[in-house]
């Protein structure tokens, strides 16, 4: 299946799956021609496929929200997502121990409180934003190297930034965060030779698990009797203070905020360097009005729309846009095309970094909107703000490697470029 395919001719189950198809996803990117035509020919679509069991693709802005602003009747509990090419990545049911991301209220906004209050703007302001700029600024001074013209990787960069952040925030020790976050990767593609670390997803599953333990295990023990200003010492103190707070929850705790924090904003900013590079006019725009960044970073968000999908389950029978779900039926909600919704993006699939309002999905919405949005948008807005000024020259080298799992992305982005001392 090629990304033309999805233009003309019946929306069939071999169509559909591309959806939920990490080969696709890999080579092509998220469908976004199978998007656009959903929206338009069958925005609640029922899916059925031999080789996975049946499920509603939902790809309306409007539906997504409506579904996910009620989790008494679409429950997160059950299954996470779906995924065509291996039964452990479709989600499956919940494990004795649930993330925030399979929890639904009160469970989930009593876990969540836990470590919400340290995300906040004014949080990160105060205790973030100074590191953020001195890490950026060390980040691009070792990418510039000699200043001469260079090759290399820019998912380094972008993923050093991340692991920095979101390291910080836990409290990790600086030494811990490469491994930590082979471990949480080795969770997130489990079925992707690069980052698996076995021969299985389950095997893999297993091995990042057990890693994650024992790297936040006995630092959540620290934390106990010598507190600091960090969310591990959050969660330390949640497991006396809350009866539901046990060990083994606060490791999976800690273990997804890393794996959140640093995926979907690494990724962001790869995919929005790449659409700086395609307009050069954008990179002068930007550098001329740097005021403009929060509005190009926010298109940048909407425009990678990191992840694919999430699920839900039917409660109850219930209607929605004329539809009828049956209980315990899933259904998939598909944030890039929310993120490419016609109704609401006037040309949508034009990368504009002045677009205003932008109600885009891509960090969700409702009860499991993104935890660390803020932190995300902080942290792309300094790597641009030192960056672009500094990007003498830049193209790209060689041919650019996806993901393959659900987070839409880059795991190699090859640049021959120049950088420029910094100005001050």
């Amino acid at each position: 299946m090629k990304p033309e395919d999805f233009r003309e001719g019946p929306l069939d189950a071999e169509k559909m799956v591309a959806a939920i198809d990490p080969d696709y996803w890999q080579q092509f990117g998220f469908p976004h021609p199978l998007f656009d035509r959903l929206r338009k020919e069958a925005p609640i679509a029922y899916v059925e496929h031999p080789d996975i069991r049946p499920y509603w693709a939902v790809s309306l802005n409007r539906d997504i929200r409506e579904i996910s602003h009620n989790p008494a009747v679409f429950s997160s509990v059950q299954t996470l997502n779906m995924n065509l090419k291996d039964d452990s990545g479709d989600g499956g049911v919940a494990g004795e121990k649930p993330t925030l991301l399979n929890m639904d209220p009160p469970d989930h906004t009593r876990h969540r409180g836990i470590v919400a209050q340290r995300f906040q703007l004014a949080e990160i302001l105060k205790h973030d934003e100074p590191f953020l700029a001195a890490v950026v600024r060390e980040i691009v001074d070792d990418f510039m190297g000699d200043g001469g013209v260079r090759e290399a990787d820019f998912v380094k960069p972008a993923q050093r930034l991340s692991i920095a952040a979101v390291g910080r925030i836990l409290g990790l020790p600086e030494e811990q965060w490469e491994q930590a976050f082979v471990f949480a990767n080795a969770v997130a593609a489990n079925t992707d030779p690069e980052f698996m670390l076995g021969e299985t997803a389950e095997e893999s599953n297993a091995a990042a698990a057990v890693g994650l333990f024992e790297i936040f295990a006995p630092l959540i023990e620290a934390r106990k009797s010598e507190p600091k200003d960090d969310l591990v010492t959050v969660l330390a103190n949640a497991e006396n203070e809350r009866e539901d707070f046990d060990f083994a929850q606060l490791v999976i705790h800690a273990s997804l905020i890393l794996l959140g924090g640093v995926e979907t904003t690494r990724n962001v900013m790869g995919v929005g360097l790449l659409e700086l590079i395609d307009r050069p006019d954008l990179i002068r725009r930007l550098v001329e009005d740097p005021d403009r960044l929060p509005l190009a970073v926010e298109e940048m968000i909407r425009w990678t729309a990191p992840l694919g999908h999430m699920c839900r389950t039917a409660m109850q029978d219930i209607s929605i846009s004329g539809t009828r779900f049956r209980e315990g039926e899933t259904i998939a909600l598909f944030w890039p095309s929310a993120c490419r919704d016609e109704s609401l993006f006037e040309d949508p699939h034009v990368f504009r970094i002045d677009r205003k309002p932008n109600p885009h999905l891509a960090f969700g919405v409702g009860e499991h909107l993104c935890l660390g949005r803020v932190l995300a948008r902080r942290q792309i807005i300094a790597m641009f703000r030192e960056l672009l000024p500094r990007l003498a020259e830049c193209e790209v080298s060689g041919p650019l490697h996806r993901a393959r799992f659900l987070i839409n992305g880059y795991t190699e982005i090859p640049l021959r470029y120049r950088i420029a001392p910094a100005l001050n």
